[in-house]
């Protein structure tokens, strides 16, 4: 036995994820990676519903039998363990806004659809979801600017695509897409001076 070559073990390196250090190698698998994780955190809780997610590659680890090779994961890499499905806040075409748990894991297309299906909304094909910029204060903070009269203070910059709601909101008419040339347009309020 003294003259049987030794086989290399392989490299181990450091892994950040969530700021929790996990001590790997480039052979094992995801899941074995997230079982690791979880050793570490030392928390009793229902991990099912996480994944990793990996924010410079922009994509979910979600084949847990490939290895970190295989996704080419090194060790300059910071990985998110977090949940799939969050809680979101969306507005209806028809400007009803329901909180309702999205899967973040799928494309947009997938959750849109899963989204109307849940909802009882025909067509989903013809839908997508849009994100409201967010907008910086004056203190330097970002806030995110949802309700129209909130919005009314910021007059001449972009929001998003003037909406019938902006316009009952600043009391203006508008020319938009959710108007057809047979709609009534918004009228304001016309005060006659004739003295």
């Amino acid at each position: 036995s003294v003259n049987q070559p030794s086989i290399p073990k392989p490299l181990s390196w450091n892994l950040i994820i969530d700021s929790t250090i996990v001590v790997v190698t480039g052979s094992m698998t995801i899941g074995s990676v997230m079982v690791q994780l979880v050793n570490c955190l030392d928390v009793s809780q229902d991990f099912s519903d996480y994944a990793l997610w990996w924010p410079k590659a922009n994509i979910w680890l979600l084949n847990t039998k490939w290895t970190l090779d295989q996704y080419g994961i090194q060790s300059d890499a910071q990985l998110n363990f977090t949940s799939m499905h969050k809680s979101i806040r969306l507005q209806l075409p028809d400007f009803r806004v329901l909180s309702i748990n999205a899967d973040f894991s799928v494309t947009v297309f997938a959750a849109v659809c899963k989204l109307c299906k849940d909802l009882g909304i025909r067509h989903a094909e013809e839908l997508s979801l849009l994100r409201l910029p967010k907008v910086t204060n004056p203190n330097g903070s970002h806030e995110r600017r949802t309700s129209p009269r909130r919005r009314r203070h910021n007059i001449g910059t972009l929001n998003r695509h003037n909406s019938m709601g902006d316009s009952l909101a600043n009391n203006t008419s508008t020319i938009s897409t959710l108007f057809s040339p047979t709609t009534p347009k918004l009228r304001s309020t016309i005060i006659n001076d004739t003295v």
